[in-house]
């Protein structure tokens, strides 16, 4: 069997003997935007890690050689609702201070849809949103409820400009710490 060589492209074997395929740029390239992803996530298929590595390496070439990326997201995709969203005058009635904070969590929101693939936000359920907050709570908890809340508020946008039928985050089960005594 021929062993196929993808720039980037990496196989990480797990525990149980099943592998998991990643783009994984240098350092270098991470520092200017380009980070780490997991590729063929739905289908761990390694035909479509390929095509999705050739796809970003074909990314990569172009922003090397002076080519702008295309910033256009998916039509329906987490990426477009949240341009939507910030031309919203809820948005822009932010306040500076709270604008910061709205971005900081969308960028773990961004983060998590490319992960994803950029899937339509129709095909978000509250397990997909659970799933979410629970991989970010053990490592900052107050964080993940402020990025679920901020989620549940994009996602009502959508639902109010018709683009979704119901929130999958509306009713999100958050965890309080108790304080320290």
């Amino acid at each position: 069997m021929a062993t196929v060589k993808i720039r980037y492209l990496i196989r990480r074997r797990q525990k149980g003997g099943h592998v998991l395929f990643y783009w994984y740029p240098t350092k270098q390239l991470q520092a200017v935007g380009f980070q780490p992803r997991r590729l063929a996530e739905r289908s761990n298929d390694f035909a479509d890690a390929i095509r999705e590595a050739e796809r970003l390496n074909a990314e990569l070439d172009a922003w090397r050689a002076g080519t702008p990326l295309s910033k256009e997201p998916k039509p329906g995709s987490m990426p477009d609702l949240i341009r939507l969203y910030r031309k919203s005058i809820r948005y822009e009635n932010l306040r500076e201070n709270s604008r910061k904070d709205y971005e900081q969590c969308i960028k773990v929101i961004l983060a998590w849809s490319v992960r994803a693939g950029d899937p339509p936000v129709s095909s978000i359920r509250p397990l997909d949103v659970d799933a979410f907050y629970q991989g970010m709570f053990p490592k900052a908890p107050a964080r993940a409820n402020k990025t679920i809340s901020i989620l549940r508020t994009i996602l009502e946008f959508a639902v109010k400009k018709g683009l979704l039928q119901t929130n999958p985050a509306v009713n999100p089960d958050l965890h309080v710490r108790s304080s320290r005594n």
